[in-house]
C-alpha cells in the first residue's frame, strides 16, 4: 500500500463522513464495524475480506446496546426523524434481559433482534454508504446488488477491496477518532435531544468509552483465578484493585475478559494507554495459555463478555502496528523502551490455544507481517 493509495483513501473516508446524506448514525456505526472485523478477522489469502450482514449486525448490535439507555432521563435519538428502528429495537429487548451476554445466550429472544437488525443493515446503511451527491463511490466495497428473495438479509455478503482491508488495519485508531466525533455531532445536531444533552458533558464517554460498571466483575473472576497480586509488579492488591485492558482501551475499544488483568492503582496509572513490553507480554500470553480455558468458563458462567481467539488476533495486529510506527512499550515503573521484536516469538507459541487463535494475525505468519 503506497503513500498516494493511503492519502486518497482517507480522504475518500473523509468525504464519506462529510457528505454521505444519511438521518440516522448508521453509517457511523457501519464504517466502525468494517474497521473492527478488519482487525478481529484480517484479510483473506488475496487481501480482502468477505463480509455477512450478520456479521455487521452483531458489531451493530454491540455498539448501540450501550447507546440504548437513558442518558439522564431519556435514550437519545440517533435520527433526525423519530428514533432509529435499531435503537428502538435494542431498546426493547433491554427491556427484557439484564445484560447483551444474557441476551446472546436467548435462544428466543436474541434471533428477534438479530434477524431485525441485519433487515435494517441490508436495506439501509449497507446500499447508502458510499452515496454520494455526484454518484457512487465504492471504493470501500461494491455496491451490492439486489438481495434474491430466497436469500435472508443476514447471509447476504460484501467484500472489502484489498487496499481497504488493509487501510482499516493500518489507520484503525484514526479511524475511530473520526468516526466517534462525527457520531457525536449528529447526535448533538437532532433537535429533538436538545433538551436531554443540556451541557453535553461526557457525551463521549457515555456512547462510546467502557463499561466502567462491569469492571469490578472481571476484577472478581480474576482475583479468583490469578490470586490478588498484581498482574505487573506482583505487589499485593487491596482492596477490589484496578482492572487493566491490556491491550489499552485507546488502541482497541473492547471489553473482553482474556484482555483483563488485575493491577495495583501504581500500575495501572503508569501504563496508561502505552502497550506493555514483551516481557509482560510473554506473562499474559502464559496466563491465557494455561488458564485461558478456566477464564472462559467463569466469564460465561458470570454471563461476562470474552472470545480468547479474537482477543489473540486483536494483540497480535496491536503488536505489529507497533512494531511498524517504532512505538515504546512501558517497562513498568517510569520506564519506557521501543517494542523490540521478541512479540513475535512469543505469539508464535499458538500452544494451548482454541483453532480460532491458530490462524497467523493479518493473513500472514506473525514474523512476516503486510
Amino acid at each position: 500500500m503506497d503513500a498516494d493509495y493511503r492519502i486518497r483513501f482517507l480522504r475518500q473516508l473523509q468525504r464519506l463522513l462529510d457528505e454521505g446524506d444519511f438521518t440516522a448514525t448508521y453509517k457511523f456505526a457501519l464504517l466502525r464495524a468494517l474497521a473492527d472485523l478488519a482487525v478481529d478477522l484480517g484479510p483473506d489469502r488475496a487481501g480482502g475480506l468477505t463480509l455477512s450482514v450478520g456479521q455487521l449486525a452483531e458489531k451493530f448490535i454491540e455498539y448501540y446496546w450501550r447507546q440504548a439507555r437513558p442518558y439522564r432521563d431519556e435514550v437519545l435519538r440517533q435520527n433526525t426523524d423519530g428514533q432509529a428502528a435499531v435503537v428502538s429495537a435494542i431498546v426493547e429487548a433491554r427491556g427484557q434481559v439484564a445484560t447483551l451476554e444474557e441476551l446472546r445466550g436467548d435462544a428466543r429472544r436474541w434471533p428477534v433482534l438479530y434477524r431485525k437488525v441485519a433487515a435494517n443493515i441490508e436495506l439501509y446503511p449497507l446500499r447508502r454508504l458510499q452515496k454520494l451527491p455526484d454518484g457512487v463511490v465504492d471504493f470501500l466495497y461494491p455496491q451490492p446488488e439486489a438481495r434474491p428473495r430466497h436469500v435472508r438479509p443476514a447471509d447476504v455478503t460484501i467484500h472489502l477491496r484489498a487496499g481497504v482491508v488493509e487501510a482499516l488495519r493500518e489507520f484503525h485508531p484514526f479511524i475511530l477518532s473520526m468516526v466517534e466525533m462525527a457520531w457525536i455531532r449528529q447526535i448533538s445536531s437532532i433537535r429533538a435531544n436538545a433538551a436531554q444533552l443540556g451541557a453535553t458533558g461526557d457525551l463521549g464517554g457515555f456512547l462510546f468509552g467502557s463499561n466502567r460498571a462491569a469492571l469490578g466483575d472481571f476484577a472478581a473472576v480474576l482475583r479468583d483465578l490469578s490470586g490478588p497480586r498484581c498482574f505487573y509488579c506482583e505487589s499485593l492488591v487491596r482492596g477490589e484493585g484496578h482492572v487493566d485492558h491490556f491491550i489499552p482501551w485507546s488502541r482497541y475499544p473492547a471489553d473482553l475478559g482474556h484482555n483483563f488483568v488485575l493491577t495495583c492503582a501504581g500500575c495501572n496509572g503508569s501504563k496508561r494507554d502505552y502497550l506493555a513490553g514483551t516481557a509482560f507480554l510473554g506473562q499474559w500470553w502464559s496466563r491465557n495459555q494455561e488458564l485461558g480455558a478456566s477464564l472462559s468458563s467463569e466469564l460465561a458462567r458470570r454471563r461476562l463478555p470474552h472470545d480468547i481467539g479474537r482477543t489473540i488476533r486483536i494483540a497480535a495486529w496491536a503488536y505489529q502496528q507497533a512494531e511498524l510506527a517504532g512505538a515504546s512499550v512501558w517497562l513498568g515503573g517510569p520506564r519506557f523502551a521501543p517494542l523490540d521484536a521478541g512479540w513475535r516469538a512469543i505469539m508464535n507459541n499458538r500452544k494451548g490455544f482454541p483453532r480460532a487463535a491458530d490462524d497467523p494475525p493479518g493473513g500472514e505468519p506473525p514474523q512476516d507481517p503486510a
